[in-house]
């Protein structure tokens, strides 16, 4: 069993760090394009236009870029969440605009709590996720930090769970993965939504 952690421990960490590569390419080369390819992709998955409540995450810049869909959902007056980084999980808090932003751990832009309502994950009705890489069948790979699978796990479960990427993220082959990995419900990149299952 010990053998077989280390081998999938292994594979993951090749795999982190090959489409952390690609990430870092598709990144230099997006442009307003992209992110407008990306919300109209996006608009076609009904629970998430019919949503009110939505957690994002304001991309850092090797990430699928984020910033102008965040503003685009405050327009459309939905209620937009972004995590923000307590201990070894993760806590929503509803934002108005990046002026509610501050930097937080690992580099990334977070909601400051003094200025914004926290909500729970059970109140959430979509959640567009980040990572490392996906595959088809709803997979992700992350960091290896558990930040998303643990704030996603516990109490009533949230809504549609959508992975953001670039096309090039998208593995064709299953991704190594474990019971306690939280599969998403639609990737979405540049080129396509994919519905799993």
């Amino acid at each position: 069993m010990e053998h077989a952690d280390a081998v999938a421990s292994g594979e993951k960490k090749r795999l982190r760090d090959a489409f952390h590569a690609i990430r870092r390419a598709e990144a230099a080369r997006a442009d307003e394009r992209l992110e407008e390819s990306l919300l109209a992709n996006l608009d076609k998955i009904p629970p998430l236009r019919s949503a009110l409540t939505i957690l994002m995450y304001w991309s850092k810049s090797d990430e699928a870029p984020t910033h102008h869909l965040v503003d685009a959902m405050l327009r459309r007056e939905k209620r937009v969440a972004l995590p923000r980084t307590a201990g070894r999980t993760l806590e929503a808090y509803l934002i108005r605009s990046a002026d509610d932003l501050a930097p937080g751990a690992f580099g990334v832009m977070e909601p400051d709590p003094s200025r914004c309502e926290k909500v729970e994950p059970g109140s959430l009705d979509a959640l567009i996720v980040p990572g490392v890489a996906f595959d088809e069948g709803g997979n992700r790979l992350g960091h290896g930090l558990g930040f998303y699978d643990r704030f996603l796990k516990p109490g009533p479960r949230p809504g549609v769970r959508i992975g953001l990427c670039f096309d090039k993220q998208i593995h064709q082959k299953p991704l190594p993965h474990e019971a306690h990995d939280v599969k998403m419900d639609f990737i979405v990149s540049e080129k396509r939504v994919l519905r799993v299952g």
